[in-house]
């Protein structure tokens, strides 16, 4: 399961693919508050998790 901010970076990069943008881990660190590293480990997490658990993975 995800966290809450797990499920926030979820929400975002589900937001931005439906709008055609891209996003990287320093745009979600900015857009978030939270430091690069957070933001990295958050979108590796949500990648791997299935889309049953409020990931991004089939």
């Amino acid at each position: 399961m995800l966290n809450h901010y797990e499920r926030k970076v979820a929400q975002i990069l589900q937001n931005d693919m439906i709008m055609g943008r891209t996003s990287d881990a320093a745009d979600i660190a900015h857009r978030t508050g939270r430091t690069l590293e957070e933001a990295k480990a958050a979108i590796d997490k949500v990648r791997q998790t299935r889309k049953i658990d409020g990931g991004m993975l089939l």
